[in-house]
């Protein structure tokens, strides 16, 4: 099993070994001057210090390997280890643990752009039939004397609109909110955190970076071990088609011939109304009332009897309430779990983090 996302490989560990050795290696050296200072000038400070940087050598060597062993262990097991936690398939299990988080935030986007196709396909519907116009004869002699009346039956469907459009804005912002997690996913795995590990485990070994090092180290940490963890319990557990809400199938039956077959290239049907007016007096789809549920319909021919429906707009809702949880929600739990793991890091390391103002932006 090889990781897509991130390998090992990746990191030049060999001038990383180095450099922490040569840094760990100069502050010892550095250690034992300033203690040896401090006993011939009698300073009770320096030796103090001495005594204080020598167990920081020792956590930034242990959070070396805390930081690597992860890593690897993240690029070994498969998702389907972490199964057990729950009462069902693993999807995509045989993929280690940041290419699964990753497949997610795939899986997630392509759900939300298809609840944004179909909320587009029945808003579009939605304003067009509302928009038709009938005029209904009074007598035979309607269209000699003008003995008739206009009608707008279907106005009502205008209602639905309204509706839809919020929806619109509201996926909108969802799969904003999923390719910004999937960026910055890709960003720490094979960008910058290539950077702020090495760099702060380089600098964690001097004593007079300490600080600076601390802080990179608990950011880095807490992208590559915190946000991806979260994103992979969000796959084991948070699934629209584990609830029976997939859409997949609803896109095709609104697009494919053998559904309703609604062109999202001509969604104004430009290229040829299909009227039954001077026959039958109907336009072949419409929105019916079932139930206390509205669905978009289809007429497969007179007497239209039965005609084809895709899902009701209750449904439709449904697959936006998902799509803003998946996201919107989501994403502020996965930046306030992850800064919760920096602070809790950077505590560790002795470095006070002050992200209270990043989470008020969350």
């Amino acid at each position: 099993m090889t990781c897509q996302v991130f390998t090992p490989e990746m990191l030049n560990m060999g001038f990383v070994y180095s450099a922490m050795a040569v840094g760990i290696a100069s502050s010892a050296i550095m250690i034992s001057i300033i203690y040896m200072i401090g006993k011939i000038t009698n300073n009770p400070k320096l030796d103090v210090w001495a005594h204080d940087e020598l167990p920081q050598l020792f956590f930034s060597a242990l959070f070396a390997i805390f930081i690597l062993g992860f890593l690897n262990l993240g690029t070994m097991y498969k998702a389907s280890a972490l199964s057990e936690l729950t009462n069902f398939t693993v999807q995509n299990g045989e993929m280690c643990i940041y290419d699964y988080a990753d497949a997610y935030l795939d899986d997630m986007t392509a759900y939300v752009h298809n609840t944004m196709r179909i909320t587009r396909i029945y808003n579009i519907m939605a304003g067009f039939i509302s928009s038709i116009w009938k005029y209904e004869c009074k007598s035979v002699w309607c269209f000699l004397a003008g003995q008739g009346v206009g009608l707008n039956p279907d106005a009502w469907v205008s209602l639905i609109s309204s509706v839809l459009n919020a929806q619109a804005y509201t996926t909108t912002v969802a799969l904003l909110g999923l390719l910004a997690q999937k960026y910055l996913l890709q960003s720490f795995m094979n960008g910058g955190f290539l950077l702020i590990i090495p760099l702060g485990l380089v600098l964690r070994s001097i004593p007079f970076a300490r600080r600076v090092g601390g802080v990179l180290l608990a950011i880095g940490a807490g992208f590559i071990v915190f946000f991806p963890t979260l994103l992979v319990i969000e796959g084991l557990v948070f699934r629209p088609e584990m609830w029976g809400y997939d859409n997949q199938d609803v896109i095709d039956y609104l697009t494919s011939p053998g559904g309703l077959n609604i062109d999202e290239k001509d969604p104004y049907f430009k290229g040829g109304l299909e009227w039954n007016i001077f026959l039958f007096g109907q336009f072949d789809y419409f929105f019916k009332e079932d139930g206390g549920r509205i669905f978009l319909c289809k007429n497969l021919g007179p007497p239209w009897v039965n005609p084809a429906c895709s899902v009701s707009i209750d449904r439709l809702l449904a697959y936006g309430a998902i799509s803003f949880l998946v996201s919107s929600f989501l994403l502020s739990l996965n930046f306030i779990g992850t800064s919760a793991g920096i602070i809790a890091l950077g505590k560790f390391l002795g470095e006070e983090i002050e992200i209270a103002r990043f989470l008020r932006m969350v």
